[in-house]
């Protein structure tokens, strides 16, 4: 039974340190303000201070397998990810804004 939480369920985002793909180095882990991430009815919503554009997701399951992966290509404040087709499991998200990224903890039931 997929079912989603009709009010909006925060996920806690936490800075991460992670290659920088092409550069063999890490990114720098000097962000001051931590985008926020939420979830309600099978979206996920990504709130960053500042515009950005090109900010992308990977969702892993329980077993540590990507099972979606999307980018917003729109600069905005507020960027929006329809999940409607996970099914229930614990999930883990991975949130990139440039050369930053960040990692939080949902579950759907």
């Amino acid at each position: 039974c997929l079912s989603f939480s009709l009010f909006a369920e925060e996920i806690p985002l936490k800075e991460i340190e992670r290659e920088i793909p092409g550069t063999g180095r890490l990114n720098d882990r000097e962000t001051i303000i931590v985008p926020s991430a939420s979830i309600e009815n099978g979206v996920i919503n990504i709130e960053t201070e500042l515009a950005s554009w090109g900010v992308a997701i990977t969702i892993y399951n329980s077993d540590g397998a990507e099972v979606y992966t999307s980018v917003s290509v729109d600069e905005s404040k507020q960027h929006s990810f329809a999940i409607e087709a996970l099914s229930a499991d614990d999930y883990t998200l991975e949130v990139q804004i440039g050369e930053n990224y960040y990692e939080g903890e949902f579950t759907i039931n």
